[in-house]
């Protein structure tokens, strides 16, 4: 009987280093115990990464073919100028905003006296979070001169229909007949 009555006390000592554990080890929390100092070390939890704005390239081109049909005197002398501008925004998971805006210029090529033609190429690279819900808005503005003076100008603004965020390595066409 004194031996087991020495066993079980000896049992009640090595089992103390557990019983004054936190509770949190006995809830079922993943970790360790130090087989030297007897602490239990409770494992770090992975952290899982936010989810990050701008998951998915797209890049393209914007091709842009502006129509100028001459109603203001344009004198054959001056450069009309034309100008594209195509933007897209979005907000993510985490609210947070993201946007691109792209533009180009070039020359209209005078086809006659009264008409003129604008060529405008927009290479974009942009990286969204839902490209295949985000919209591209895009606009135009034509320019020139028409009188002698310095200040004589004429400008055109106008805008294209939304369009859906293409396919990246797509060029997606915009074309416009303007009165100018």
């Amino acid at each position: 009987m004194k031996k087991m009555l020495i066993a079980g006390l000896a049992g009640a000592c090595l089992s103390l280093p557990v019983l004054a554990q936190p509770l949190a080890a006995a809830a079922g929390v993943l970790g360790t115990l130090d087989p030297v100092s007897g602490v239990f070390v409770p494992l770090r939890p992975k952290v899982q990464p936010a989810v990050v704005a701008g998951t998915t390239p797209v890049a393209g081109r914007i091709s842009v073919v502006i129509h100028v049909t001459l109603k203001s005197t344009v004198p054959l002398d001056k450069p009309i100028y034309c100008t594209v501008k195509a933007a897209v925004s979005e907000v993510d998971a985490n609210l947070n905003p993201t946007s691109y805006e792209e533009s180009a210029s070039a020359f209209a090529t005078r086809n006659s006296a009264a008409t003129a033609t604008c060529k405008v190429q927009i290479p974009y690279q942009w990286t969204l979070s839902s490209p295949g819900s985000d919209y591209v808005v895009s606009d135009y503005t034509v320019s020139s001169t028409v009188g002698t003076a310095a200040l004589d100008s004429r400008v055109v603004k106008g805008s294209f229909n939304p369009f859906a965020v293409p396919a990246s390595g797509q060029i997606t066409n915009q074309s416009i007949t303007i009165a100018f």
